[in-house]
């Protein structure tokens, strides 16, 4: 396995932050174990999360790299929610 997504939200009986823990920080291509969260919130990530790059990504194809101010793009994200068990 190259890596992992938790698809969220998990079911009410399932403790998130658990599972978060118990994924590998070498697999965890969304920066959501500890370990990946603080390298990131500290400005040096392992890697940039899959999701986010893609929207920049989506976004403009075009971007060089991930430095650019992201308080000058319109960006919007669809989901859907209430799929909880």
């Amino acid at each position: 396995m190259s890596g992992f997504i938790v698809m969220r939200p998990l079911p009410h009986h399932v403790d998130e932050s658990a599972v978060f823990r118990a994924l590998s920080p070498a697999k965890d291509i969304e920066a959501v174990h500890p370990v990946n969260a603080g390298l990131l919130a500290l400005g040096a990530p392992r890697y940039v999360p899959s999701t986010a790059a893609s929207v920049f990504h989506i976004r403009d194809p075009c971007i060089p790299d991930y430095r650019i101010n992201v308080f000058v793009h319109a960006v919007s994200c669809c989901g859907r929610r209430g799929n909880r068990s």
